[in-house]
This record gives structure tokens, sequence and C-alpha cells, in this order.
């Protein structure tokens, strides 16, 4: 049996990702084909068929409505929706991204034929690949690099190329330092403390949601693990 939602309606209230994830549950059961209008904000809203084989107007939509992503260096989003935005006399369809955490990132558009831009959009990680990822930690090798401007550019390469593996080792790697520093009365560089913060926020935003905890209780569990383990 084919089932049709003759409209739903696209507000991106709080309320959205939550509906949005029972709507898609119920299309997928019942193989449902819908209507999502995408309010503007001026004129009239627009009207955009969706099916559950995630197209819009025929184009692939790869990522799906309420589907969670690392998007760059942003940090974690969720995707709320797709709209379509008239930019220099040309409309393009957009995935709007919500944060999952605030830190000063509002909601983030992202077209959907851009394939530099969509190849910002990572999967999130798994439980089992966090647990192994901190498991890792004992035995990974973190040599000191001595020059600031190398250490920047390597900091860079981490934050361009989302390299968990290469994230959580620059983490520890500045931790031992960081203990060194302290040792000697001094502290770490300001571009060390910048790329610290950095990372471990979008390390611990994704290990939170992949672990199903806070991002500040992250850092104590990866302690505990280790101690157990």
């Amino acid at each position: 049996m084919i089932h049709k939602i003759s409209r739903f309606v696209c507000t991106h209230s709080p309320k959205f990702s939550y509906n949005a994830y029972i709507f898609t549950n119920f299309m997928i059961k019942y193989k449902c084909t819908m209507t999502m209008v995408f309010s503007g904000g001026r004129g009239s809203p627009w009207e955009r068929p969706v099916s559950s084989m995630g197209k819009v107007d025929g184009i692939v939509v790869r990522h799906q409505v309420n589907d969670l992503v690392v998007y760059g260096s942003n940090g974690v989003f969720r995707i709320d929706g797709v709209c379509k935005k008239k930019i220099d006399g040309r409309e393009t369809e957009y995935y709007v991204l919500k944060p999952v955490y605030e830190h000063g990132v509002s909601t983030a558009y992202v077209p959907v034929e851009n394939e530099q831009l969509t190849a910002k959009l990572r999967p999130l990680l798994s439980r089992q690949e966090v647990v192994e990822l901190i498991d890792s930690l004992p035995h990974m090798q973190t040599p000191w690099i001595e020059s600031q401007d190398v250490r920047r550019e390597k900091y860079r390469e981490i934050l361009h190329k989302g390299d968990r593996t290469a994230m959580i080792r620059a983490i520890r790697a500045l931790h031992l330092h960081r203990r060194e520093q302290e040792a000697r009365g001094k502290r770490l560089y300001l571009v060390d403390e910048h790329f610290l913060k950095e990372a471990e926020r979008l390390l611990y935003d994704e290990f939170a949601v992949a672990l199903q905890m806070e991002p500040k209780q992250v850092l104590p569990y990866i302690l505990q693990h280790l101690q157990v383990g």
C-alpha cells in the first residue's frame, strides 16, 4: 500500500527535528511520498516534493532529514531539512543544518549539489569506534614538534581533514607537553591553547553523541575508561 502525506510544513522550529524523525520513519516503513513546504520568511512558501528515496526535484539527496553529521571544523549538526534559496538570480537546494550543541554557531546552509562542501558532511563515529579510539590512546606515539610554525600548519591540516585519530593524538601530546611546561613554571603558547580548545570541542561533541552523554562528561569518561582498562 502506498500512503501519501499531502503537506508537511518545515518551519525550522525546535519541534521540527522530532516531528521529522517521526515522519521519516513513517515514510520508510510505509513507502510514503510527501510534499514539504519551506517558508522562506518573505513571500509565499515554497512547496518542494520530496520522496522517501531521497530526491528533491530529481536531485539525489545523500543525507536525510534528522541525520547527524560533522560539518568540517564547525561541529556536530542535525540535518533539519532541505530548502530552496534564490541567490544572484539562481535557485539552489540547500541542506539546513542545526547545531546539536550551542557554541555560538548558528544555522548552516550547504548547497546540495556542491560536492566540495557536501564532502565536509561526515558521518559521526559509532560508539564502538569511539571506544576503540580511546583504547588506542596508551599505545599512540605522540612526539612533540618543536617548531611553532610547523605545529601551526599541522593543526590546520588536522582540523581541515577532520582526522579523529590525528586529533586525539595531538590532544594527548599537548596535555603531556602542558604538564612538562607547568613543571617548569611555563604555559602553552597561544597557538597550542587555541588548537587544544578547538580540537577538544570538536572531538568531545562527537564522542558525546556516540556515547550518549554531555560533552563535559567525555573527558572524565575517557580517564575512567583508561583506568579500568
